[in-house]
């Protein structure tokens, strides 16, 4: 049984550091290890990923808190304006970001300085950075651990990831749930108050800016369920979301789960693990529709799916104008490379279906057709 009070201390006897920051975490902290405990059957190799995620996740907190008392100038550092994506998983927030992930005048994040962000990056030294490095071996032996995972979703460890992972730091994430079978944390991480992981993310980003500045270009679909508390925390934001008919999205989102759920545990429950995905959806699509009417169609720069496959390039060049944004020669290069090198299905087809998780299509149509209908989204027919 996993223990939240052991992988504390040994957190901080791994640090030799004691001093967690703000208290908050630890509810999602407790919530978190409970559901593991109680409904994930993990198997030996989970058990140590969840043991290895939340040690990790608390020796970077107790890290960034000691880089905070020792850097007080710190405190002058304010994200400005920066590029947020949202829209269901699922809905072609991944590819977005990557392609804005090429501009060199755009700054993402990394998996690997959001779990390991002390030293905070050097410009300078950031494509060298021993821990970017440590992150691409490891990216080379990824496939073979998870063969087949990369025609569902790959962000390549020098592709921008989904800046939820700060919050792991304070255990209120998708990222979590997506990972592990935990339905009650994640019922938790939809009603809890989001105000206190945006702080934290704030934070971290501000640290992370404080030796490589740029300009962020942030992405999450969970950001569509809690659109008021991202918007209070960078009232300048750029709000960029993606459109796509809410039944493919929900169909592929509850594949990539079942996928993700079946390595950590001893017990596959693909079905019961869908309902609460299509839950998700649910919640993004009334997030989004309703920050739309609350602040109007003008207050986000809406990405139809379509258009984003058939048109990337313009895509860009028309977020751009809109955020205020001017695109370099060397970041039209960067992308059009991208876009040349990283086409749709470059590592396979992702096969799903509804029915493969108990549901029916008509069913779903019936369900997202309040979205589809707000914002002109078709269906569509895989």
């Amino acid at each position: 049984m996993l223990d939240p009070s052991r992988l504390l201390d040994e957190a901080a006897a791994a640090t030799h550091l004691s001093d967690f920051g703000d208290p908050t975490f630890r509810e999602g902290l407790d919530r978190f290890v409970d559901s593991l405990n109680g409904e994930a059957a993990l198997s030996p190799l989970g058990a140590a990923m969840a043991e290895n995620l939340i040690r990790g996740a608390l020796a970077n907190r107790l890290r960034i808190e000691a880089w905070y008392a020792a850097h007080p100038e710190l405190a002058s550092e304010r994200i400005v304006s920066p590029l947020v994506i949202a829209g269901m998983s699922r809905s072609g927030t991944t590819a977005l970001s990557h392609l804005l992930g090429r501009d060199p005048n755009l700054r993402s994040l990394l998996a690997w300085e959001s779990t390991e962000s002390i030293p905070p990056p050097e410009a300078a030294s950031y494509a060298s950075d021993p821990r970017f490095l440590a992150a691409k071996e490891r990216d080379a032996l990824a496939e073979a651990a998870m063969p087949g995972f990369r025609a569902l979703h790959y962000d390549p460890p020098d592709a921008p990831m989904e800046c939820v992972m700060l919050f792991n730091h304070m255990f209120n994430s998708s990222a979590l749930w997506t990972t592990f079978f935990v339905p009650t944390y994640m019922a938790w991480t939809l009603e809890a108050d989001p105000a206190p992981a945006y702080a934290w993310h704030e934070r971290q980003l501000k640290l992370l800016q404080s030796r490589h500045p740029g300009r962020w270009s942030l992405k999450a679909p969970q950001h569509s369920v809690t659109l008021e508390a991202l918007r209070a925390r960078y009232p300048d934001m750029k709000l960029i979301v993606t459109h796509r008919d809410p039944a493919v999205c929900a169909a592929s989102t509850m594949s990539l789960t079942a996928f993700l759920h079946g390595n950590p545990s001893a017990r596959r429950r693909p079905r019961e693990s869908a309902r609460f995905v299509a839950d998700f959806i649910e919640r993004c699509c009334t997030g989004l529709r309703e920050y739309a009417d609350r602040h109007g169609d003008d207050a986000m720069i809406h990405v139809p799916y379509p258009e984003l496959v058939a048109d990337p390039m313009g895509v860009v060049q028309r977020i751009a104008a809109a955020a205020d944004h001017a695109l370099s020669p060397a970041a039209l290069r960067a992308i059009g490379q991208q876009i040349a090198e990283r086409g749709q299905h470059r590592y396979g087809v992702h096969r799903y279906a509804p029915e493969d998780y108990g549901f029916r299509r008509e069913e779903l149509d019936e369900r997202f057709a309040g979205y589809r209908e707000r914002f002109g989204v078709a269906l569509e027919r895989k």
